[in-house]
């Protein structure tokens, strides 16, 4: 089946070999140039499978830097089960869009085997709580028994685990980078998710 997947291909800005004898007069559209140590650097806006190729290698490279073991089989499976389909796709596979549209986001949340995207963690109305103090980046955790907040990042992985004993413990995350996480906070034969953002 050729093509097997669909990405974005027109109206792309890229970078354009400054070098190129031609120069930027014999581009359509090109972008002002960025001038460094009296050179000029030149970005185009194109289309095509130029365009879309990087954009699907790159994503590729992505699940493999996450999953080196991926054989072209696998990737081919994760394709087929995270690319987005809607009306203009149709029924797929098929030879006019493939798998559908790449979605590099399912596909590496499918290759690290996680369940539960970001959107789907829902706060809880119960006693536990989670909320961050936004000048100091502290993480505030309050559970009304002895439990561990583990915080994930955004991809899915473990920041780390951090025991409450009390009633409330204090994380530190002003060395995070900014971003959203997860925090899930676990005891008394239950656990709880929060979003936050640092």
């Amino acid at each position: 089946m050729k093509p097997e997947v669909m990405a974005p291909g027109s109206v792309i800005i890229s970078g354009f070999n400054s070098f190129y004898s031609g120069g930027p007069s014999n581009l359509v559209q090109y972008i002002t140039p960025v001038r460094e140590s009296d050179q000029s650097y030149f970005f185009e806006i194109s289309m095509g499978t130029s365009q879309a190729t990087p954009v699907v290698t790159g994503t590729i490279a992505l699940w493999l830097e996450a999953n080196p073991d991926l054989t072209p089989e696998d990737i081919r499976g994760i394709l087929s089960r995270t690319c987005d389909r809607d009306n203009f796709t149709g029924a797929t596979p098929n030879n006019d869009t493939g798998y559908g549209k790449l979605n590099a986001y399912a596909g590496i949340r499918d290759v690290l085997g996680l369940s539960a995207a970001i959107e789907d963690v829902t706060v809880s109305d119960s006693e536990t709580k989670v909320w961050v103090e936004p000048a100091t980046r502290q993480i505030y955790c309050v559970s009304p028994g002895a439990a561990t907040a583990s915080i994930y990042s955004v991809s899915g992985v473990k920041i780390g685990d951090y025991s409450i004993s009390a009633d409330c413990r204090t994380i530190d995350g002003s060395g995070l980078p900014q971003g959203i996480y997860v925090v899930t906070v676990a005891g008394n034969n239950s656990a709880k998710s929060f979003k936050i953002r640092l």
